[in-house]
């Protein structure tokens, strides 16, 4: 998981940075407690347009609009998300 939002934690470690226009896709990613803890804590470190855990690539959670206080209305019909989803939107 940390290679996919390129979060380096070694000493010394650099990884790439991460496209703020794409669209972080977790989907099919063993995805644990612990998991949804470290992504919910950084999620917020990075300026994305959205991210995917278990819901449709399509309509991928808005993180971008979430964190700028941007959405007026969070329409989350028809998305497929679970309750993994939920927890990183809340």
């Amino acid at each position: 998981m940390r290679t996919v939002l390129k979060h380096p934690i070694l000493p010394g470690e650099w990884l790439e940075t991460l496209d703020s226009n794409a669209i972080v896709d977790f989907r099919g990613m063993d995805m644990n407690k612990f998991s949804l803890k470290y992504l919910a804590k950084f999620i917020c470190e990075y300026d994305i347009e959205g991210i995917c855990i278990n819901g449709s690539f399509d309509r991928p959670m808005p993180i971008r609009e979430l964190q700028s206080n941007k959405l007026v209305q969070l329409n989350l019909r028809d998305t497929g998300l679970y309750s993994e989803d939920l927890f990183i939107i809340s």
